[in-house]
């Protein structure tokens, strides 16, 4: 394995110059979304990406490691552990075997 130092730069990047490096990093990715392939990725269809995605953009700067400060991530969270819950009962796990 090549290993080499990555440090912290002295100055900080603009912000374009962010996307360009992450643009270049994604080049060489798979293109799982025509759907041609076998993995550990999702794609929903567009419409329902683009909920996700703004889903995501309302949240994405809240520490949901303090639902003190954030009761709407508070909730989620609540909801979403009831939901995994209700799927887990031993009567639905008999129905999926």
């Amino acid at each position: 394995m090549n290993r080499h130092s990555i440090g912290f730069p002295g100055t900080g990047i603009s912000g374009d110059e962010v996307i360009s490096k992450l643009k270049s990093l994604k080049m060489n990715d798979t293109p799982w979304r025509n759907g041609r392939m076998f993995g550990y990725v999702y794609h929903p269809g567009d419409r329902e990406s683009k909920v996700i995605e703004q889903a995501y953009h309302m949240f994405c700067n809240e520490n949901a490691l303090n639902l003190s400060l954030f009761s709407s991530l508070r909730q989620l969270e609540n909801e979403t552990v009831a939901m995994v819950a209700d799927r887990c009962t031993p009567e639905r796990i008999m129905q999926a075997t």
